[in-house]
């Protein structure tokens, strides 16, 4: 099989995953379908207020600070505060006190109600597999591990309430920041937009590269811990047998041997997790040194076609948008 042939598969393979996990929780969530609704207006509010903050502070303190330094530099005015200053930064100061409130009351609400929603959707998956368990076949249950079903039943469950609590809203909230911060940018100096637009694609392929063998590692030590569950419920249930026939060291051998392929999958996405962060964090400096580039080029243009402020303001941007990715 060709290289491209197995990343189209991948590539096919997630979307389809994506929209089975979608659909999952669409049809577990009952009535609290409201909660998600409210949760992505919170989402949308919070990375407006988000950008909004990296648009005063500290790029209007230096716009403000710029000009003024350059009229006195132009008057051969002394250097000092004026009242028209301290109206200035007052109102710079309280707008950020402001939007800095909305952006974390945003982002609390935001937690409770994909807390609520995932809570709900847990509990309806629960009782669902506990009723569907009932209904399935007596050859189902003796071909079946016990411990693998509880290891389904329960940690599987709370794996997709800790995606939906947790990861939703990072997933959510990177790509509103990647579109309103993306907004902003090509609003104020589409020279730099265009650097965004090709830092975007270049991210998401590390991204997809080194998420798809996280997701493989990940799935290994899923079934490493259902295998290692129902070794030690087995074990239990015929302790009485393993005792009298001295079976101690081989059951003994079985569970190391489980418990080695369970640490192997666990070291092996730790590894790749490391590996994604340094990647990640070194392409978001080379990123940050273009926008440095194209930025002090555009500000000392003629005519001048961007403010220091602005400098700022994209160096601030594109530096929570490598946030989202990493987490």
């Amino acid at each position: 099989m060709s290289k491209k042939s197995s990343d189209d598969q991948k590539a096919s393979s997630n979307s389809l995953n994506f929209s089975r996990l979608v659909g999952m929780i669409i049809r577990f969530s009952g009535n609290s379908r409201r909660n998600f609704v409210l949760a992505a207006i919170m989402l949308v509010f919070e990375q407006v207020a988000s950008t909004a903050v990296g648009w005063v502070a500290p790029g209007l303190v230096l716009d403000h600070v710029g000009r003024r330094l350059a009229e006195m530099k132009a008057n051969q005015a002394p250097i000092g505060i004026t009242f028209e200053d301290l109206r200035v930064l007052a109102f710079i100061t309280i707008a950020l006190v402001v939007l800095t409130m909305i952006n974390s009351l945003c982002d609390s609400l935001a937690e409770i109600y994909l807390a609520q929603g995932g809570r709900r959707v847990g509990y309806n998956m629960r009782v669902f597999l506990y009723g569907h368990l009932q209904k399935l076949s007596l050859s189902f249950h003796g071909q079946s591990r016990t411990g693998d079903i509880l290891t389904r039943v329960t940690s599987d469950v709370a794996a997709v309430e800790t995606f939906i609590i947790s990861n939703l809203s990072d997933f959510v909230g990177s790509v509103l920041a990647l579109v309103v911060r993306l907004g902003a940018i090509f609003w104020i100096a589409w020279q730099v937009g265009i650097v965004a637009i090709i830092i975007i694609p270049l991210m998401g392929v590390i991204s997809n590269y080194f998420s798809n063998r996280i997701k493989s590692a990940s799935k290994k030590l899923r079934s490493s811990e259902g295998e290692l569950a129902s070794a030690a419920q087995e074990m239990l249930a015929s302790i009485r047998v393993v005792q009298v026939y001295g079976q101690g060291d081989y059951e003994q051998s079985i569970f190391s041997g489980q418990s080695q392929r369970a640490m192997n999958a666990a070291l092996e996405a730790a590894t790749y997790q490391a590996r994604f962060s340094w990647v990640i964090s070194v392409f978001g400096a080379v990123s940050t040194a273009a926008v440095i580039w194209v930025g002090t080029w555009l500000v000392f243009g003629r005519p001048f076609q961007m403010q220091v402020g602005d400098l700022s303001r994209f160096i601030t941007w594109i530096d929570e948008m490598f946030k989202p990715p990493r987490d």
